[in-house]
């Protein structure tokens, strides 16, 4: 019970009780709840008068733009961002579009969190079924720091406030690449009454020839994209999440929700992709631009910071690219391994070596540019009808065709298929090797372990779509729906919220023959040709 202001009447006021509880707790009548005393003269006060849900929005909308407008950002760090990512850029070109790009400097001012103006809200469609509550997962006493320094900067940015709700999530820390942690809801239960939204997200097999044919290209990376993101009022409650020691929720969409993908989608093709097929394409957080001259690049990336300006939104410098006579959308890594894969049929297609040859101009020399023309995309295009005909029949994905992805734990692999009229057709195939310490992991943690890397390299296939997981370990097979008894398996399955996974099924060791050839070709191959067997659909 808070400290506060209250207007007694006839002996009457009235409270604000917050139970911090996962249970009801119930206040017998009479029983003393503090001490009212006179305040003094001296105290100053000042009356909030309440408003209805959507006006309560837009006033933290307004909040947020005017705390932004009257921000102090160091202006010689933001130009010096601004001239570093137009550095490659000649002296004239560089004089030309710095006045362009100062005018938009608060895109690249990160001293405070925005939430983007738009009339689309993320919303939770549960329909009539009662709340969830879990109880909070148990954390050490540095764990708990950690968490308190993290609730502590999120509240301070307005990306989450103080919860009465009845909905509440247990949270999670997840150790990243660079030995950091963030905070992670397990909002399983959530998802699993949540309906599903089928808005569409782009097919990746239709972006290189959108791309091809222009010669200047940017990159805009948004700084924390869901986190700028907007959830529907009544249904920040369902957000909820507790800790040991406090309930919060969420203003803005955090990662772990279902339907997250497909509303931030949703919003950008409102603000950016309609009107704009011709020089912008949007995948989720990733904004290109593409152009066919230098001028015409630079209003082209004027009129989309404009609208990002305009929308309230912040860019990740860090990861942004600005006006590239090429983009790297196809590295040397990658195409490598197309090619590596492509060679190992080149037995069953007549002229490879010819088709190839404009591809392999790309690899010979590493100092060199990696420019896509239109020779290379002639090759690739006829090298892939080459690889998904007779006799080879290797598939490509076809986004009207369910999906089916085989796992399995030795090493680790699988394999990617979509489900025709003429049986399960594969689209491509992952192998890695388990490092020392994944080798001491259990035999569920092992079989997880593969089921979640597999889903994550096949990222770009199976987020929005529905997807089927088969493995050889019986014991995953509602490891996506609740929690279960290990911590790091949990941790694991998280990260997988935002997937729409089917069914995982349950597929005897001697069925699943193709998975298990992977993850045991992984453990006697060396890292190099293990990864020429991965991307071969990577670019279609």
């Amino acid at each position: 019970m808070p400290h506060a202001l209250l207007k007694i009447t006839n002996y009457t006021t009235k409270l604000t009780v917050i139970n911090l509880n996962d249970h009801p707790r119930h206040i017998p009548r009479n029983t003393r709840l503090g001490v009212i005393t006179y305040a003094p003269s001296s105290v100053q006060c000042f009356v909030l008068t309440s408003s209805s849900p959507s006006k309560r929005h837009s006033c933290l909308d307004i909040q947020h733009n005017d705390s932004r407008s009257q921000q102090s950002p160091t202006s010689s760090d933001i130009d010096n961002t601004i001239h570093k990512l137009i550095s490659h850029l000649d002296e004239q070109k560089q004089q030309e579009v710095y006045p362009m790009l100062l005018k938009h400097r608060t895109l690249f001012n990160l001293s405070k969190m925005t939430i983007v103006n738009t009339q689309i809200r993320h919303v939770i469609r549960t329909g009539d079924h009662n709340p969830i509550s879990s109880r909070p997962y148990s954390k050490t006493i540095p764990q708990q720091q950690i968490l308190a320094e993290h609730i502590q900067q999120v509240e301070k940015n307005y990306l989450i406030r103080r919860s009465t709700s009845p909905w509440a999530s247990p949270v999670v820390l997840i150790k990243k690449k660079d030995g950091s942690t963030r905070f992670c809801v397990d909002y399983r239960k959530l998802n699993n009454i949540t309906k599903k939204d089928s808005y569409p997200l782009p097919h990746m097999g239709e972006t290189i020839n959108r791309l091809g044919g222009h010669q200047y290209f940017t990159k805009l990376d948004l700084k924390s994209g869901y986190f700028q993101i907007p959830i529907q009022e009544d249904d920040k409650e369902k957000t909820a999440f507790i800790l040991q020691d406090g309930h919060w929720e969420f203003n803005v969409l955090p990662q772990g929700l279902k339907n997250a993908p497909p509303t931030f989608q949703r919003i950008m093709n409102e603000l950016l992709a309609y009107q704009r097929w011709d020089h912008c394409l949007v995948y989720l957080d990733d904004i290109i631009i593409f152009s066919k001259s230098f001028q015409q690049h630079v209003q082209h990336l004027d009129e989309i910071l404009t609208v990002l300006n305009s929308a309230n939104f912040q860019l990740n410098p860090s990861k942004c690219s600005l006006l590239h006579p090429q983009m790297d959308y196809l590295g040397h890594t990658d195409f490598d391994a197309f090619l590596g894969a492509a060679s190992f049929y080149r037995k069953f297609i007549p002229n490879f070596s010819i088709i190839t040859s404009p591809l392999h101009k790309l690899t010979r020399n590493r100092k060199q540019k990696f420019s896509w023309n239109q020779d290379q995309q002639q090759a690739y295009e006829q090298l892939k009808e080459s690889l998904s005909t007779e006799p080879l029949l290797l598939s490509f994905p076809d986004p009207s065709s369910p999906l089916v992805l085989s796992t399995s734990d030795i090493g680790y692999g699988g394999v990617l298929k979509q489900i025709t009229k003429d049986g399960q057709q594969p689209i491509s195939y992952l192998s890695r090797k388990l490092n020392p310490a994944q080798k001491r992991y259990g035999t569920t943690e092992k079989e997880c372990l593969a089921m979640v890397r597999c889903i994550e390299e096949f990222r770009s296939y199976l987020l929005g779509r529905e997807f089927t997981v088969e493995t050889d370990h019986c014991t995953l097979c509602n490891f996506h729906k609740k929690p279960s008894k290990n911590d790091r398996v949990d941790r694991w399955l998280i990260s997988l919220g935002e997937y729409d996974i089917v069914e995982i099924k349950y597929k005897k060791g001697k069925c699943n023959c193709d998975a298990d050839l992977m993850s045991r070709y992984s453990a006697t191959t060396s890292n190099n040709q293990i990864t020429s067997r991965n991307v071969r659909g990577r670019m279609n």
